[in-house]
């Protein structure tokens, strides 16, 4: 059985550098993943954050 999975890809810091890479959390439901974003937004500082769509992992190493 093939269980879908919910993820989301994250490029963390405000002003990312170059070399920075984003990290893909995956969750087992949809609940799951809006208890992490949730999470994330409530203790966002001056580190931010910023969701990216996978065609955007070709600028970095590793990515599509």
């Amino acid at each position: 059985m093939n269980k879908e999975k919910f993820s989301i890809t994250i490029l963390w810091g405000e002003t990312p550098e170059p070399d920075d890479e984003p990290i893909t959390y995956e969750f087992d439901t949809q609940k799951e993943l809006n208890a992490f974003i949730h999470g994330i937004n409530e203790s966002d500082g001056w580190m931010g954050w910023e969701e990216i769509d996978s065609d955007d992992l070709r600028g970095f190493e590793g990515g599509g």
